[in-house]
């Protein structure tokens, strides 16, 4: 589990991600010691100064904290994505549950001399094809985004029969 909430419709960018992974490590250690130890690090690796047991031993738990928000950004990125795909198959299914638009069949339209004619309306070609759209990725969606959309939209509980 990550920290994207799949029961919630809250989409988080690649830059929320990546921020709050940040402040998470910023909560164990600063920047600035971390700016800090990096150039102890730097300073040992040049052999200009030698890193204390206590410093290699926290520039150690730095890289540690680091590693694991890799994993934990990466977690939030899968998540992410299985929230989109589920949210998108939920406005599908909400686009074939509205009602088709059926009316009126045909427009007039003018041309540059102000000619009347009739033309088929657009906007029921247009969604046509916006259900055509949504019935393809219904029927696209993996078990997981249908098994995500079923936590996230539980039945309603049978009545048991007692009157409130």
């Amino acid at each position: 589990m990550s920290i994207i909430n799949l029961l919630r419709s809250d989409v988080w960018s690649e830059a929320d991600i990546v921020n709050a992974g940040r402040a998470v490590i910023y909560s164990q250690i600063s920047f600035d010691r971390q700016q800090e130890l990096q150039t102890i690090m730097l300073g040992h690796i040049a052999g200009l100064r030698a890193a204390t047991p206590d410093e290699l031993a926290e520039i150690a738990m730095v890289q540690q904290v680091t590693e694991a928000q890799v994993i934990a950004n990466a977690e939030a990125r899968a998540d992410m994505d299985r929230l989109n795909s589920v949210l998108a198959y939920e406005a599908a299914l909400q686009r074939l549950a509205s009602p088709p638009v059926t009316e009126p069949a045909t427009i007039t339209v003018y041309d540059a001399q102000g000619n009347a004619s009739q033309i088929a309306n657009p906007a029921i070609a247009a969604d046509t094809q916006a259900r055509a759209d949504a019935q393809a990725l219904i029927d696209a969606a993996t078990e997981d985004t249908v098994l995500l959309y079923a936590l996230r939209h539980p039945p309603e509980p049978e009545p048991d029969g007692i009157e409130p």
